[in-house]
């Protein structure tokens, strides 16, 4: 349990390397931290414990890349991750690719499953992209890649 020295904040550009080694330690692509518009981190008093980014593209915000150690996953961290991401994105609509099994989590904040053509250029761009060069056992068994929006004006 890790709640007691939790701390939930946006990033700030002197923090965009400690995330993107972070990322990197997980097994994620380092860039994803130094490229982002927005970096929200979890942490406690003495490390990184996830990590999540939103970036415009094209007018449009996405939700990419959220991570927590996995052997803190299932405490809250993603949620209130999740929670922080809300504040900064307002009443704009988000987009993100998640894998299926987290439809529900996501679900909760008030996205909603659509369909390819209903996505902006870029997401659907990557969506195709996650598809065509990841089709592995992991992204399957975890639901396969489903595209998400949280509509404009969506509250809690």
């Amino acid at each position: 349990m890790i709640e007691a020295g939790l701390s939930i904040r946006r990033a700030g550009e002197e923090d965009r390397a400690r995330v993107a080694a972070f990322y990197e330690e997980l097994g994620r692509d380092r860039e994803r931290g130094l490229g982002s518009n927005i970096l929200i981190v979890a942490e406690d008093p003495d490390r990184l414990v996830g990590a999540v980014a939103l970036y415009e593209e094209e007018g449009h915000v996405h939700l990419r890349t959220m991570i927590v150690r996995e052997d803190l996953r299932g405490q809250g961290i993603g949620g209130r991750l999740l929670s922080e991401c809300l504040v900064a994105i307002g009443a704009r609509a988000c987009y993100l690719i998640g894998y299926g099994d987290l439809v529900n989590f996501y679900g909760r904040a008030g996205f909603r499953v659509i369909s390819d053509d209903e996505a902006p250029g870029p997401l659907y761009r990557r969506t195709v992209a996650y598809r065509h060069l990841a089709p592995n056992g992991h992204a399957e068994a975890r639901g396969g890649f489903v595209l998400m929006v949280r509509p404009a004006g969506t509250s809690r």
